[in-house]
């Protein structure tokens, strides 16, 4: 009977993981497919068409890591699913051409010209084809429509050696980002004041650098970062360069942030990366 206690138990909770995951996943797609139904007016434009599609590219890509070939037989299906449907229809308005024609009844549904049905398709089919055809117009609607920035290459070997990069994202661009949501920089206020508060009721407490000897020659309406470094490896299991590749990673956060968020991974902002072995050898050398 313990046995089978321990059974249902565990079939329980491995119902109750399935069910949590389904439902990560739901509200994950929910996340990536975002409906138009909740749009303030009734109205869809062909921009806005083409701003939802660049949107669902630059997701896949930057946060399902989806490669730039991939993203483009996705755009090449889509067009060729659009295809196919102007075909089924081009057939159905045909076959019911004669009932539409004989009828003696009057109708108040409204009624879209197959031609014109077929030039929005074609439009729709345009643009999905232009939004990832060229990977410089790509990334310059997602510059434009997202204030999106690509890390910036840094050359981080001399004349006479073979050219490497490293890659390096501006902090005040993710500060920027980061803060452009109000809640949380109230937050960040709010968080701010209380632990002032809080050393000033207690002597014996320092609850940030802010409270330190040193720290108190920092400007009250500045922010505090930190600034780490890891080492991570990487396998690049095909191509050219099929090796294990070690790179340093430079990250910050920052240190005002409430503690509830510290530790959350999209708290923890990246800064640059680049081959472990040229830092360690380069590390003092003025990189222009």
């Amino acid at each position: 009977n313990d046995e089978n206690d321990n059974l249902d138990l565990f079939e329980d909770h491995a119902e109750s993981d399935s069910l949590n995951s389904e439902d990560e996943e739901d509200n994950h797609y929910t996340t990536l497919l975002a409906s138009n139904n909740n749009r303030e007016k009734n109205t869809l434009s062909l921009l806005d068409v083409k701003k939802s599609y660049i949107s669902f590219i630059l997701q896949l890509r930057e946060e399902f890591f989806l490669p730039k070939n991939t993203t483009n037989v996705i755009s090449t299906y889509i067009v060729t699913l659009i295809n196919h449907l102007e075909v089924l229809l081009e057939e159905k308005a045909f076959m019911n051409q004669s009932n539409i024609l004989s009828s003696t009844q009057t109708s108040n549904g409204m009624v879209v010209e197959l031609q014109a049905l077929k030039k929005t398709m074609s439009e729709i089919s345009n643009e999905i084809q232009s939004t990832t055809r060229n990977e410089y117009q790509f990334i310059k609607n997602c510059q434009k429509y997202f204030d999106y920035h690509a890390p910036e290459a840094i050359p981080v070997s001399t004349d006479d050696e073979q050219l490497e990069h490293g890659y390096y994202i501006p902090i005040h661009r993710t500060l920027s980002s980061v803060l452009c949501s109000k809640d949380f920089s109230i937050q960040i206020i709010e968080n701010i004041q209380q632990q002032r508060i809080a050393v000033e009721n207690d002597d014996d407490l320092m609850l940030s650098f802010r409270d330190s000897t040193f720290g108190s020659r920092i400007d009250d309406n500045s922010l505090m970062i930190q600034l780490y470094m890891d080492d991570i490896g990487l396998t690049n299991p095909i191509g050219a360069k099929k090796d294990h590749h070690k790179m340093a990673m430079i990250y910050f956060c920052l240190d005002d942030t409430p503690e509830q968020y510290r530790s959350q991974l999209d708290c923890i902002y990246l800064v640059g990366l680049c081959p472990t072995s040229i830092l360690k050898v380069k590390y003092l050398i003025e990189i222009n």
